[in-house]
């Protein structure tokens, strides 16, 4: 029995492996880094929020979540956010539509990122 040849046969068969496991690997990084990014925009829209005036909470939370959006999340393909607001708290919730096109050979389709966050509304500083 010889070995001759076997190096060329391992690569072959290793060779999509390891590019799947490489694939992977990015789609994790990519979804910890844009999960991170919505959570963070959320909690800065709810707290720039909370530092208006009631009447101008919920415009200043979607200005604040589109702006950031276009900012911090790159390839988010569709975001959106909506604001709640009571008596005393905020709530913003943020979408982003994670584009997964160019990780096809995974088999794993968009996923949407959701960021909520709720912040007490501050009456002292509150401006008009």
């Amino acid at each position: 029995m010889t070995s001759r040849g076997s190096m060329s046969v391992e690569m072959v068969l290793l060779t999509p492996v390891l590019m799947v496991c490489a694939l992977f690997v990015v789609y994790a990084g990519r979804l910890g880094d844009r999960t991170v990014a919505v959570r963070s925009v959320a909690a800065a829209a709810a707290r720039e929020a909370s530092l208006r005036h009631p009447g101008a909470m919920a415009d200043h939370a979607t200005r604040v979540t589109v702006d950031a959006l276009e900012d911090i999340v790159v390839g988010c393909g569709s975001g959106q956010a909506s604001t709640e607001i009571d008596d005393s708290s905020v709530t913003v919730e943020v979408r982003c539509r994670l584009d997964t096109t160019d990780l096809s050979l995974l088999g794993v389709g968009s996923t949407t990122l959701v960021g909520r966050s709720r912040e007490v509304v501050d009456v002292w500083r509150a401006s008009p």
